[in-house]
């Protein structure tokens, strides 16, 4: 059993082979890719701007999604901004105590009055020194703080940077899906327009077919008249008329030319 399947995973191995390194794999690859496209190409045009239509829907929701966090991230500088403008008073207020401090030191004054309290020379000086470590500790805390001010600025512009460009381009791939629209009703307009005009030219050869008829029919009409005046004796199926006597016809040419009561005076 496992010469068996050691045997099908080798020859399946083998035809992977042949089909990634010879024409054989090339040919059925280009196979795959032009049924593809064949299979693309069958999809209706009305279903495929459907689909566009929803793809570039579904943008909005991941918009809101990042105007949440670019939101955060305004909050989040704020703060930051306020909490430096704070550190900011209260470093300016330690700068003025250490240089009040400094300046009573270098006099000769054996003690000071410093916020309600007294101080001996021995006193305050350790206080100048302590105030000038927590100083220094406020002052770097206060670059930090900046330059995380700097960071989340930077972050900000680029989230807000990404978020116009979403929205700059959900607007032009709606743009571009309605002039689709309007293109593939145009193309809709004009296969119209000639299944209308196939339908007038059917309609030009019925006409002109009934007018044909008519000329045939009107062209027997005269025919049949002209033989009856130029053959009257040669109608199949007629009876040659009698001859009518001459005095007959003298009369009938007399009554044409002189009038009935001409005639009948006449007799």
């Amino acid at each position: 059993m496992c010469k068996k399947l050691a045997l099908t995973v080798a020859i399946l191995a083998g035809v992977a082979a042949v089909l990634t390194f010879t024409k054989a794999g090339s040919y059925a690859r280009i196979g795959i890719k032009q049924l593809q496209e064949s299979a693309k190409e069958q999809v209706p045009v009305e279903y495929e701007i459907a689909r566009l239509k929803d793809e570039v829907s579904k943008l909005i929701p991941d918009l809101r999604k990042n105007l949440s966090l670019v939101a955060e991230d305004m909050a989040s500088v704020e703060r930051i901004e306020k909490d430096i403008a704070t550190r900011q008073t209260n470093l300016e207020r330690q700068k003025a105590s250490l240089a009040k401090m400094a300046g009573e030191l270098e006099t000769s004054e054996t003690s000071f009055r410093y916020e309600g309290k007294m101080y001996d020379r021995a006193a305050i000086s350790r206080k100048a020194e302590l105030d000038l470590k927590s100083y220094k500790i406020a002052q770097t805390e206060l670059e930090n703080m900046q330059k995380l001010l700097d960071l989340k600025r930077r972050e900000l512009d680029n989230h807000k940077a990404k978020l116009d460009s979403v929205r700059d381009q959900e607007r032009s791939l709606r743009l571009e899906i309605a002039e689709l629209e309007a293109e593939f009703s145009s193309v809709k307009l004009a296969m119209t327009k000639n299944r209308f005009n196939v339908d007038d030219s059917r309609l030009g050869d019925v006409k002109k077919s009934i007018e044909e008829l008519r000329f045939r029919l009107e062209k027997e009409k005269k025919l049949a008249s002209l033989e009856a005046e130029y053959f009257p004796n040669d109608v199949s199926g007629a009876e040659r008329p009698a001859a009518r006597p001459a005095t007959e016809v003298a009369r009938e040419i007399r009554e044409q030319l002189e009038g009935a009561k001409v005639v009948n005076d006449k007799k």
